[in-house]
């Protein structure tokens, strides 16, 4: 919670209420519903999963204590190169061990080199807007154009299906899909869905959010959203 005179806003989660910003101002609502609780099939998801997370960034923690002094001196002096933001977008600087971690994982996840040492920052690449379409008959996900520049990997994200209304958060996002840059393309996301959330039923909502990383300095531009009710 954020005080000023009285209130400036409330944000996280209380007994399964969550408190969060919106473009229509402060908004308080209840836990999304558990996916697997509704016929998804996560169990699958966990056991098909090709880019996990979660395992880069328990490789770049033991990593990370493997460094040496001036090693980790560098990255501390560099953090101020790659700041962060918080919940209420308010830029700060983190830790050589935050810039480290961010930066690794952010790598790890587009199948690049973890690095030792930190890179010099480059100018931030955005994602391109996008959009995904479903075939009923065909039962497919695809994205029919997406633009792609030179130097930069596409990381694709999804919920699992949601009730429509239910706005998701962050933790609620899985990684599905990374594709290298190869200019413009036409993607058939289906099979990289159902390794995650498993079939999806024949009508719901899916959130999508992709990601720009720099293949040199693991740097990720602002992400940009769709969403498909079907």
């Amino acid at each position: 919670m954020k005080l000023t005179a009285f209130n400036a806003g409330i944000k996280g989660k209380i007994a399964g209420t969550v408190f969060q910003t919106s473009p229509w101002g402060q908004i308080m609502k209840t836990t999304p519903i558990d996916a697997t609780k509704s016929g998804s099939k996560l169990t699958r998801a966990d056991a098909g999963r090709t880019i996990s997370t979660i395992a880069n960034i328990v490789k770049n923690a033991s990593a990370w204590r493997s460094l040496t002094i001036p090693q980790r001196l560098a990255w501390s002096s560099a953090a101020t190169n790659f700041p962060f933001k918080n919940k209420w977008g308010e830029t700060y600087t983190g830790s050589g061990y935050q810039v480290y971690m961010a930066i690794n994982t952010n790598l790890l996840n587009i199948s690049r080199t973890a690095l030792t040492m930190p890179p010099s920052p480059v100018t931030i690449l955005n994602s391109s807007a996008f959009t995904v379409e479903h075939d009923l008959i065909d039962a497919t996900l695809v994205i029919p154009s997406l633009i792609i520049l030179t130097g930069t990997n596409y990381v694709l994200s999804a919920t699992a299906p949601m009730s429509a209304g239910i706005l998701p958060t962050k933790s609620l996002y899985k990684i599905i899909y990374n594709q290298p840059a190869s200019g413009l393309i036409a993607v058939n996301i289906t099979t990289d869905y159902e390794d995650i959330f498993g079939y999806f039923p024949p009508s719901g909502t899916i959130h999508f959010r992709l990601d720009a990383v720099n293949q040199t300095t693991g740097q990720k531009g602002t992400p940009t959203f769709f969403t498909l009710t079907y």
